[in-house]
């Protein structure tokens, strides 16, 4: 395990070297991986990782964004604020990743979560929703084209 250990390591070296998140391997690593991925691929700058609920901006409209990533079947949703645009992409085996829902944070509230018996889970003072990918991939086919973030 050591030998894999010390690749881990050279690999979070390398990310935090080749970009502009912490790569922590403490928890956020795969948020950081994350938001690296969609500031290579939309229309984003990627805000200082002190910055309360939003993660990003729109370049030309500054639209706010929070950005989640999963490698599993689901995702997290905050209970006690509604961002004003939400990115889920989903990482592949494969590296690749996949577009879960791009739009409106509030679209998810009307559509998703007040359509759903959802009970927020609770994880230290924060509060947050548990969403299955595939429901948040087909509400995703419902957003307008004007209320998603430009892909570059």
């Amino acid at each position: 395990m050591k030998e894999e250990l010390k690749q881990i390591l050279s690999i979070v070296k390398s990310l935090r070297s080749k970009y502009q998140g912490s790569f922590t391997l403490g928890g956020n690593l795969l948020g950081d991986i994350g938001e690296e991925l969609v500031r290579q691929n939309y229309n984003v700058t990627i805000l200082k990782s002190n910055t309360a609920t939003y993660d990003a901006i729109e370049l030309g409209t500054n639209r706010k964004i929070q950005i989640k990533c999963t490698m599993t079947n689901s995702t997290y949703f905050p209970k006690n604020i509604v961002p004003e645009y939400f990115i889920c992409i989903q990482i592949n085996n494969d590296a690749g990743f996949k577009e879960i829902f791009n739009g409106p944070g509030q679209f998810i509230m009307d559509n998703y979560i007040n359509k759903n018996p959802l009970k927020p889970k609770k994880a230290s003072k924060d509060s947050y929703y548990i969403l299955s990918c595939e429901k948040l991939k087909r509400k995703n086919k419902s957003v307008n084209g004007q209320d998603r973030i430009a892909i570059k």
